[in-house]
């Protein structure tokens, strides 16, 4: 099973309330080849010195910090210094449950998928599944049924977050340029990174298991303001889905 290794990256801007329990998720893992790449996105709060602290405590983590550049931009630094065959995403105020990493390594040798996705909770009990489907565990999408998977992202929100996904590194390419987007895409940023990881995808699977536990932080969802700039990232994103529709 060690042949897997996981690389999570996780972007942090003024995170530093649950930031340290995101990070204890990593530590409580069954399985233990995984690395953890923070990318402090210019906090001004505790976020960098708990993200240092725990890559002094642990040599699978890493620590780079940045001036503000928003989640898309900081999400692409950390791709770009993974030595992991498989992604994963981590929220700074979520949370993932102690044997994910070991069911999901299961679920690759089983099929030996090149994307898989999961369930996830609103519950820190990992208990009550969030994203409603339809599929049973292990199935597969490939060739014409990928159409299902188009469908989804079209017209389902909860499959579109990138932190349920495990992608295989070759699914990425290096040469796309997100600098274009930079922060004026406030909104939609996961969409705008699925759309071509499932178009590449030769393989992808589903995993009937509640593995991450998705935050619902009013404080965040608060500090946000719905401007015309957060219209305009709306525009921004659908343009790019509209290309990729297209294309399918």
């Amino acid at each position: 099973m060690n042949q897997y290794k996981f690389s999570i990256i996780l972007p942090v801007y003024n995170g530093d309330e649950y930031l340290q329990q995101a990070i204890d998720s990593l530590f409580r893992q069954t399985y233990t080849n995984w690395e953890l790449i923070i990318i402090d996105d210019g906090s001004t709060d505790q976020s960098g010195k708990i993200a240092d602290q725990s890559s002094k405590k642990d040599r699978r983590i890493r620590v780079y910090h940045q001036s503000n550049q928003g989640l898309l931009l900081a999400r692409r630094q950390g791709i770009r210094r993974v030595s992991g065959n498989y992604l994963m995403a981590l929220d700074a105020d979520d949370q993932l449950a102690e044997t994910a990493l070991s069911k999901i390594c299961l679920s690759l040798e089983q099929t030996h998928a090149d994307f898989l996705f999961f369930n996830f909770s609103m519950d820190d009990m990992f208990q009550f599944p969030a994203m409603n489907t339809n599929f049973h565990n292990l199935e597969v999408f490939q060739k014409e049924k990928k159409n299902v998977i188009y469908h989804l992202i079209a017209n389902q929100v909860d499959f579109n977050p990138i932190w349920n996904k495990v992608i295989h590194r070759n699914l990425f390419d290096p040469t796309m340029n997100y600098s274009y987007f930079g922060k004026r895409v406030s909104m939609g940023e996961d969409l705008l990174q699925i759309l071509p990881l499932v178009t590449a995808a030769k393989k992808i699977v589903f995993l009937d298991e509640n593995l991450y536990f998705y935050r619902i932080n009013p404080a965040s969802m608060t500090k946000q303001k719905v401007d015309f700039g957060a219209y305009l990232s709306i525009k921004e994103v659908l343009l790019e889905f509209f290309n990729f529709v297209d294309a399918w």
